[in-house]
């Protein structure tokens, strides 16, 4: 869950870049509430 207002938006690339080498995803804090979390969870596991 990067935040979205830090310098360049360098979090959001850096969990980008770790979604396509490891067991990991995005995702967007506006959009984020707690079944969204524990689907993304649950998928991940």
């Amino acid at each position: 869950i990067p935040l979205p207002d830090v310098a360049e938006d360098h979090q959001t690339r850096n969990a980008s870049i770790m979604t396509e080498i490891a067991g990991s995803m995005v995702l967007d804090e506006e959009m984020l509430d707690s079944s969204t979390l524990r689907a993304a969870i649950e998928e991940i596991l």
